[in-house]
């Protein structure tokens, strides 16, 4: 009986402190939309779907190669989950906007792209948005750590009765 309250006991140590895997920040919502045409002046915002680190997440208009605006977190979102900009009252042609989210809950780093336009001009190359992710090596999944606790709690069953076998 005190095997399997220990057994208990550690599982739910284990579960406590783990945590989701795959959990990162997502795009939310994009505005203006990719492969659109935007002001110039306009607001270009990412809202995602977690609260980014301010330190390491930015935004950033890319013309012909050239980094032309940056900007990173919008401190009027007080959920810290939008990165925002404005394109230069000057800009026209097509741009590419590329982004860095660093996720708050997880340590995760999402970077992403898409394209669109300023004023009169076609839309950018490669104008359709994407994403990839930048997984922290230290996150374990938690199907694994559930599994190992188990595989765990399951040796501690079978030595408590072999331990009981012995002395008896």
């Amino acid at each position: 009986m005190r095997s399997a309250i220990f057994v208990a006991a550690v599982f739910a140590v284990v579960l406590a402190f783990a945590s989701p895997a795959g959990a990162h920040a997502e795009v939310s919502t994009l505005t203006p939309a990719a492969c659109t045409n935007s002001q110039p002046g306009e607001s270009i915002r990412i809202v995602f779907s977690e609260e980014l680190v301010a330190d390491s997440s930015s935004i950033e208009l890319v013309a012909d190669g050239v980094v032309i605006a940056t900007a990173g977190i919008d401190l009027t979102d007080l959920e810290h989950r939008t990165l925002e900009m404005f394109t230069p009252s000057t800009a026209s042609g097509p741009f590419i906007v590329n982004w860095t989210a660093h996720s708050a809950l997880d340590d995760d780093i999402t970077a992403g792209t898409y394209g669109l336009t300023a004023g009169p001009g076609d839309i950018a190359d490669g104008c359709a948005a994407s994403s990839s992710e930048n997984n922290d090596s230290s996150s374990i999944p938690f199907a694994l750590i559930g599994a190992l606790t188990a595989l765990g709690a399951g040796g501690l069953v079978l030595l408590s009765r072999q331990s009981h076998l012995v002395e008896n």
